[in-house]
């Protein structure tokens, strides 16, 4: 059933889509992209939106990704911006590759467009590079206009152009750039140069249409690996590999990720160009083996699926249900989740031999390190959910021959077949609707950066310990700075801290803090327990704060020891 499908599909000639219309410059050109600034407090902004880069010394990249697709002409194009290690706006200096070890620096521009051709500009430098705090606006200058000073905030688009040569920016309503290939890429079809101008209106984020936008990961962020947002391309023109393309009201994606590295192997499949179904269809898919956060190298499986369909957002994650997956190491993609209320599944192929492309690792920087399609061919199935567990009504049944298909790291020597899910505290813990952004707007000094949520709820526990990572956790009313699980809750799960954070943090990088903030109790407590909760709890802090005495003391040893090599090293260099 399955293959007669994929073999109609791709035999099968297909209607003319109405989600957009492209013209090139032998037809009447569309009205030219408007510019709008961006506003503040804008709705659909989804937590997360802004740039995560908090300062330190630790190994660290952010990327962002968006994708505008064009129907008509069955082609899309992939703009990939990355930044790594952004405390060192150049490359180190042997000094500090002696004080810091080894660091990956820069900024890259990738796209991946029509007829899967490809450029790339990549510099180590990334002093040009900006982006907002608490929103999502970026850009960066590889090379300034007339000794103009490279912007480090949005312009509008004629300002831009007139100080930036080469580079880009980007913010939720508006992207434009010109990038060169930096001839790096000699392994794949690449085109000169690119030029790109067009506006975007949103559409859905990570939530149902009207309703606060969440992240991915609930309010823990867990798996701060994708951070969606669905656009229509209002208007706009790419120029690519000598021609100019024209669009208007063309579907529109874009996600970003953050973190020490990408995952140790992962997937991924996007689409929002579907047949089959009426009105706004998305899709977004992944999953991963990450590294748990900590001092051990721990991996866990992750994956998560999100659909978008008439204004409501169907989320299968693993708090929520359980996903399963069956990966090829390429050609092939199948996942399936069941969320207590509703069944999804999905299954893409592709015939197409796909693009490498770069993506920033630990061990070699911004690296040829996945492959990529836009021509995958999927289908898309999602039902209601019986009380037996059976599939019910069947909701939705889409498909398309537009799909974004990846595969990335490895080793992948055979399929993956996979499976997700979370215990049961942390599920319960998941799906409470925590006010993250009411507790810090009332503390604003304390705002992680990146962090823009706009949610409704319960209040949280937040410790910040001297290591300069932050810990959300639930429990009943008490708050655990240790990494192991508690009897009620769970230890330090969305830590953001890393080895060598923790390192940099040691060598004085930044100032040292511990801070304690307690909110009011998330449990209920059952009548007759309060005093032997409060007991408990009162325990839980003192053994908290003797762990705390415990790790100053072994810094400071730490840092003797640091400071007597750095003399060393300074005196064999002098």
């Amino acid at each position: 059933m399955a293959s007669t499908f994929f073999n109609n599909l791709l035999a099968t000639p297909k209607a003319r889509p109405i989600l957009c219309t492209a013209t090139t410059q032998s037809q009447q050109p569309t009205p030219p992209p408007t510019y709008s600034p961006t506003p503040p407090n804008r709705q659909l902004r989804t937590p997360h939106s802004g740039y995560h880069f908090d300062g330190s010394a630790r190994k660290f990249f952010e990327g962002w990704y968006f994708k505008v697709s064009i129907p008509e002409r069955r082609q899309s194009f992939c703009f990939m911006y990355s930044v790594e290690s952004p405390s060192f706006p150049r490359k180190l200096t042997p000094f500090e590759v002696t004080q810091y070890g080894p660091r990956f620096t820069g900024v890259g521009a990738q796209i991946l467009g029509a007829d899967d051709k490809y450029i790339c500009q990549f510099s180590e430098e990334s002093q040009n590079f900006w982006g907002d705090r608490h929103e999502l606006i970026l850009g960066n200058t590889f090379v300034a206009k007339n000794n103009s000073r490279p912007p480090n905030k949005e312009l509008p688009p004629q300002e831009f152009d007139n100080k930036v040569l080469e580079g880009f920016q980007v913010t939720p309503l508006w992207h434009q750039g010109f990038i060169r290939d930096d001839r790096r890429s000699n392994y794949v079809e690449t085109v000169e140069t690119a030029r790109w101008e067009y506006s975007t209106r949103p559409v859905y984020g990570w939530g149902n249409v009207g309703s606060a936008q969440k992240s991915t990961a609930g309010w823990l962020a867990a798996f701060p690996v994708f951070e969606p947002h669905w656009q229509i391309c209002m208007a706009g023109w790419i120029e690519w590999d000598g021609e100019r393309i024209e669009f208007n009201n063309a579907p529109s994606y874009s996600e970003k990720n953050w973190g020490g590295g990408f995952p140790r192997r992962w997937f991924w499949v996007q689409c929002n160009v579907f047949e089959g179904g009426s009105g706004e269809i998305a899709l977004t898919a992944a999953g991963g083996l990450r590294q748990i956060p900590g001092i051990t190298e721990t991996y866990e499986n992750a994956a998560l699926i999100g659909v978008h369909y008439a204004g409501i957002f169907y989320e299968f994650v693993p708090w929520n249900g359980v996903v399963n997956w069956e990966v090829n190491p390429w050609g092939y993609w199948f996942m399936s989740a069941d969320n207590g209320r509703h069944v999804v599944e999905l299954e893409a192929r592709t015939d197409d031999p796909g693009t490498t492309l770069r993506a920033p690792t630990m061990e070699a920087g911004l690296a040829p390190a996945c492959k990529d399609t836009c021509f995958g061919i999927l289908k898309l199935q999602i039902w209601e959910r019986r009380y037996d567990g059976s599939k019910g009504k069947l909701i939705l049944d889409v498909s398309s021959n537009m799909a974004a298909l990846e595969v990335g790291g490895g080793p992948w020597f055979s399929p993956w077949k996979g499976q997700t899910s979370t215990p049961a505290v942390l599920k319960r813990a998941l799906e409470l609707p925590i006010d993250v952004d009411g507790f810090f707007n009332a503390v604003p000094l304390f705002k992680p950066p990146g962090l823009s949520l706009q949610l409704a709820g319960l209040q949280l526990f937040l410790f910040l310990n001297l290591t300069g990572k932050y810990a959300c956790q639930y429990t009943s009313g008490c708050i655990d700075s240790s990494n192991g699980p508690t009897q009620e809750g769970f230890g330090t799960i969305g830590s953001v801290a890393s080895r060598e954070h923790r390192r940099d943090q040691m060598q004085g990088r930044r100032g040292r803090m511990a801070v304690l903030l307690v909110g009011s109790t998330v449990a209920v407590r059952r009548k007759g327990e309060e005093s032997a909760q409060r007991q408990r709890c009162l325990q839980e802090e003192q053994g908290a704060a003797r762990r705390m005495g415990e790790v100053v003391q072994r810094q400071r040893q730490e840092q003797g020891r640091r400071d007597a090599g750095k003399k060393k090293v300074q005196r064999r260099l002098s």
